[in-house]
């Protein structure tokens, strides 16, 4: 069972007064811990399946991000 003192939000709040805001995967990773030890395993297994799922789109489409820029700049060497 959680408990005040493990609690999922404790750590989220620690990494944000840190001065960083906590990056998506480690909110996820708090999620699907939560999950867990809450014994909810199939919808945590669900949940990451998810997560790495977006994870995969995220990295995709910042390819396309880096891609474009690329042809951009070499665009504008040739004018």
């Amino acid at each position: 069972m959680l408990s005040p003192a493990n609690c999922p939000m404790r750590f989220i709040a620690l990494a944000h007064i840190r001065g960083a805001a906590p990056a998506i995967e480690q909110i996820q990773d708090v999620v699907g811990q939560t999950l867990i030890a809450a014994n909810h395993l199939q919808t945590a297994r669900a949940y990451m399946a998810h997560c790495q799922r977006h994870a995969l789109l995220r990295a995709d489409r910042q390819t396309l991000v880096h891609a474009e820029s690329s042809i951009n700049e070499c665009l504008m060497r040739a004018d």
